[in-house]
């Protein structure tokens, strides 16, 4: 019987979702959290948790130093028991070594490797801005890269790990710019027996929006429509949702009607995922033609989850208008509502997602859905960075999945 590790950064508390996933399905898990200051765990219940929020506290060379030795006595015997006991691992954002090596010791010992690549672990700024920008997205309003080279390198030696070593890898087409190997889409695990439906629109509507990653949400975007709605004299509530409990958080769900999620983002996360599983009608950013054509993804089936799902797009030029049209309609509120659960039953339940991970590892399904292009094909890279990019091309040339489908030198790119 198979024993899966999940681990280590609990993004989006997608671990514990995980966790019930494989347990409805019969598999043990072994999971493992990280804690720190920038990754706070909202509510998971891992098997162990490393907390170096206190370490965090104080930024002097003491304190990263015992921070340093903590952590990789706690990784080395998690890893010597995760080693001994599991089979599978699947892997979100951080493995048990910072240069990722442990991954091909764990395939030359035998075991299997997922990846989820969940957004800015893969995300290139430049690339991603190039990427969208020409399918008419608006490209995430990042910070500039404080250290570009040393950030290229860490997310191309993280991707190209996954592509050289892992049986498979999940992750979306907005972060997926730099990929050469084929992927799976990552449908986010959604426990939904932890949120109750309530599809019931009110006549004045309460409205919400939570403003934590306010660039990437575009929370500035989101007040300035509300006002403007106000000023039009619309009828309806509006509340920030700051630093609320995750418990709390579904709970708010529950009672919304409408739940504004993230402007830029061509898909929605899983806070959308968890609104439509309430009930809410949720507007954000999901640009179907950009997630999906049949040149992408690896199937002939006009009727699948992009054309089914209930989000309704909106961008920031375009939220004020969706809001007058949406907030007095309360039977178009409704009949969008009601679409939002099935949906997320049929994509999204945590138990479906992990039998997919069994069934593709074990040959039972397939192993990707979209052969990414843009790299080779599009992408013009900065000059001072191509030697980092033809590195790392070189490290997975000789994999039997790459193929040369680009010219041999194409703005310096080598393939």
């Amino acid at each position: 019987m198979s024993k899966v590790f999940i681990g280590l950064t609990d993004v989006a508390s997608c671990i514990d979702d995980f966790k019930v996933g494989f347990d409805r399905i019969g598999i043990d898990t072994l999971s493992v959290a990280v804690h720190n200051r920038k990754n706070p765990i909202i509510r998971t219940k891992a098997d162990y948790i490393i907390d170096l929020s206190f370490f965090s506290k104080f930024d002097n060379v003491l304190t990263r130093f015992f921070r340093a030795v903590y952590l990789k006595i706690y990784l080395r015997y998690l890893w010597r028991k995760a080693t001994k006991e599991c089979d599978i691992f699947l892997f979100i954002w951080s493995t048990f070594k910072y240069d990722f090596s442990d991954v091909k010791v764990l395939r030359e010992k035998g075991k299997h490797v997922v990846f989820y690549h969940v957004g800015t672990d893969i995300r290139w700024t430049p690339a991603m801005s190039q990427d969208f920008l020409s399918k008419g997205v608006d490209p995430y309003e990042y910070a500039p890269e404080g250290n570009p080279k040393r950030s290229l390198v860490q997310k191309l030696q993280r991707l190209r790990t996954s592509e050289k070593y892992a049986s498979l890898i999940y992750t979306i087409p907005g972060a997926a710019q730099l990929s050469l190997r084929p992927y799976k889409y990552y449908h986010v695990p959604i426990n939904l027996q932890t949120i109750r439906e309530n599809a019931s629109q009110r006549k004045k509507p309460l409205v919400v929006h939570s403003p934590s990653k306010s660039a990437l949400k575009g929370t500035k975007y989101v007040t300035a429509a509300v006002e403007e709605l106000r000023e039009e004299g619309f009828d309806f509530d509006f509340r920030l949702m700051e630093k609320l409990p995750y418990e709390q958080a579904l709970e708010l769900y529950e009672d919304a009607d409408i739940l504004i999620g993230q402007m830029f983002s061509p898909q929605g996360g899983k806070q959308e995922r968890e609104a439509l599983a309430a009930g809410c009608v949720v507007l954000s950013s999901f640009k179907k033609e950009y997630i999906f054509s049949k040149e992408k993804f690896n199937t002939e089936d006009d009727d699948n989850w992009v054309t089914k799902c209930p989000i309704v797009d909106v961008r920031p030029d375009s939220l004020a208008d969706v809001l007058r049209k949406i907030v007095p309609d309360v039977e178009l509120r409704e009949k969008i509502a009601r679409k939002g659960r099935p949906y997320v039953e049929e994509y999204h339940k945590a138990e479906a997602i992990t039998k997919d991970i069994m069934e593709s590892i074990h040959g039972r399904s397939r192993t990707y859905d979209i052969v990414p292009t843009f790299f080779q094909q599009e992408y013009e890279p900065e000059q001072d960075l191509v030697h980092i990019f033809n590195q790392f091309t070189q490290f997975v040339s000789e994999c039997n999945w790459y193929q040369n489908e680009a010219a041999l030198d194409r703005k310096g790119l080598t393939f």
